[in-house]
């Protein structure tokens, strides 16, 4: 009688680990970005325009971003994240989901 059905598609989501690196350019097949910033400061760069409702969460995985700032901002500069040029984190293990929506990313 109560039956539910659940279909995925389009696959697993992409995990992608950044260490090591002042900055790194997000990918089409990124979903998850999960940072290591105990080297140093290390700015995401989201892309400018991908397709409408895509989403990425970005991670500070180890707890350094109070130490060493993890930046998203989108590629050139010229799409808004929650309406600003980047979002900073402040908190460790912080982490931040948007969707492209348009000319920003909204911050869920």
């Amino acid at each position: 009688g109560d039956t539910i059905t659940i279909t995925l598609t389009g696959g697993a989501a992409e995990y992608t680990n950044v260490t090591g690196v002042s900055s790194y350019n997000v990918t089409a097949t990124d979903y998850f970005i999960s940072v290591d910033a105990s080297a140093g400061p290390v700015t995401i760069n989201l892309p400018d325009s991908p397709t409408p409702s895509r989403q990425f969460i970005v991670k500070d995985r180890l707890g350094w971003s109070s130490t060493n700032a993890i930046t998203v901002k989108s590629l050139s500069g010229v799409t808004t994240v929650d309406g600003d040029t980047s979002y900073i984190f402040t908190d460790d293990y912080e982490s931040l989901e948007c969707l492209f929506n348009t000319a920003n990313y909204e911050v869920f």
